[in-house]
């Protein structure tokens, strides 16, 4: 409850700054794009390595690499939210936002993602 009151009150404050205004999401969103397509492809390729050369190294790999991604997910996610991206006036915004703050899998933690892979 504690920690549900202060990320309200750091967003609010964040939302009142003029910090998060729909235009820095539209710049927020285009560094985004381009971390999530580095660290989407090292996780692709960490996967490819695997599937295409079964070792225990390309194993570990292939799980470091997911852990990595699941945690650049939770990252990324917790940026978006700070953003009232709900009251957006353009639609695609919308659409981008949530399907960045749905994390999916990596809402776990660690040992869950290891489990998980």
């Amino acid at each position: 409850m504690k920690a549900a009151l202060f990320v309200f009150c750091i967003v609010l404050t964040r939302s009142v700054s003029g910090q998060y205004t729909e235009e820095n999401a539209k710049k927020w969103l285009a560094t985004y794009n381009e971390n999530a397509e580095e660290a989407y492809f090292n996780a692709t390729s960490a996967s490819w390595d695997y599937n295409v050369h079964i070792t225990d190294e390309n194993a570990a790999a292939e799980v470091e690499g997911n852990v990595k991604l699941a945690e650049f997910d939770k990252s990324m996610a917790a940026e978006a939210n700070a953003f009232e991206w709900n009251t957006f006036e353009d639609e695609l915004m919308k659409r981008e936002f949530k399907m960045i703050a749905d994390i999916g899998y990596a809402s776990l933690d660690e040992a869950g993602v290891i489990e998980v892979d």
